[in-house]
C-alpha cells in the first residue's frame, strides 16, 4: 500500500501497522515508493504482505470490526471514558 498525503493519522496508521509506505503528495515521492514497491524483494513477499494486510483490515478495520466495537460500547452500558 502506498498512501500520498499530509503526515497525520493515515500516514501514522500505515507506517505504524506495517501496511505500506506514507510518502509525501509530491509525484517523485509517490513513483519512488511505486518503484520500490515492483522490486523483485518486494515482489517476493507480495502473498505474505497482502494475507497479512487483509488479516489486519479484518481485524481493525472491517464493518465487523466496528459492528464488534459498538456492541461491546452498547452492551458496556455507554459508559463512556471518565478520565476525560
Amino acid at each position: 500500500m502506498i498512501y500520498a498525503g499530509a503526515k497525520g493519522v493515515a500516514a501514522d496508521l500505515v507506517t505504524e501497522n506495517g501496511l505500506g509506505r506514507a510518502v509525501g503528495h509530491d509525484a517523485t515521492e509517490v513513483a519512488a515508493a511505486m518503484r520500490a514497491a515492483m522490486e523483485p524483494a518486494g515482489l517476493h513477499d507480495r502473498d505474505t504482505g497482502i494475507r497479512r494486510r487483509s488479516d489486519w483490515a479484518r481485524a481493525h478495520a472491517s464493518l465487523g470490526a466496528s459492528g464488534r466495537a459498538a456492541a461491546t460500547w452498547v452492551l458496556s452500558g455507554f459508559v463512556r471514558n471518565q478520565s476525560r
